[in-house]
């Protein structure tokens, strides 16, 4: 859809203009590093938005196959608006404390990317020019292969957890809908392991992949005791 003068699209280029630095000033357990928490996410956008005439407004629904989404949806005053729909995959069922977790979880990203807020230590800001981009600095060595081993031991450890595989069953889920849930899952099982949020397996270190290795090997599943 075409923007319309004084649109969405225009707005939130405005807004965008005027956002605050997303400080990452909460503590990840795990590793001791930190994070952009939701009240930070919140922090760093919500003057910009009012100021451009938008808002973001973030809801659970339940999707046509019976899972619980979050919908995420950017206002603007003249009525145009642009949504999106995150699935909601709390680690323990019949659990309230979880769901609110799962929930806590997808506003802040789903938050950050209809809004195009990036944190502080956000990849994209480290090659922007502040360091030197990550393919300058690796060493010319036979890293490529150790990681291509290294990356297949990973994938085939977590791939026979079969994680997301019961849920796309019982809701009857085929194709790209069942193929989302199984990576969503999987994503969360890396999360889990690791402590932060990653997008991909390219993204672990060594040591998080150490962790996610053992305790996929040993058949370890978040939420279980």
């Amino acid at each position: 859809m075409t923007d319309k003068p004084g649109g969405l699209v225009s707005a939130l280029i405005e807004a965008q203009r005027n956002f605050k630095v997303a400080i990452a000033d909460s503590d990840n357990p795990f590793f001791k590093s930190k994070y952009v928490d939701l009240a930070g996410a919140w922090d760093a956008c919500r003057e910009a938005l009012w100021g451009a005439g938008l808002t973001v407004v973030q809801f659970p629904r339940v999707d046509a196959v019976g899972g619980l989404v979050l919908v995420t949806r950017l206002e603007h005053t003249s009525g145009e608006f642009r949504e999106g729909a995150y699935p909601l995959l709390p680690t323990k069922s019949n659990d309230p404390q979880s769901l609110g977790a799962a929930m806590t979880y997808a506003r802040r990203y789903c938050l950050m990317a209809i809004t195009g807020l990036a944190p502080e230590d956000d990849d994209g800001n480290k090659a922007s020019g502040k360091t030197a981009p990550a393919t300058a600095t690796k060493p010319a060595t036979a890293q490529p292969a150790a990681e291509k081993t290294w990356m297949k031991r990973l994938q085939a450890a977590v791939q026979k957890l079969e994680l997301g595989k019961a849920d796309a069953d019982e809701r009857g889920l085929k194709g790209k809908d069942r193929e989302d849930l199984v990576r969503t899952k999987r994503l969360e099982y890396l999360a889990w392991c690791s402590g932060r949020v990653v997008a991909s397996t390219t993204e672990l270190t060594d040591a998080e992949a150490s962790v996610v290795i053992r305790r996929a090997e040993q058949g370890e599943i978040q939420g279980e005791a």
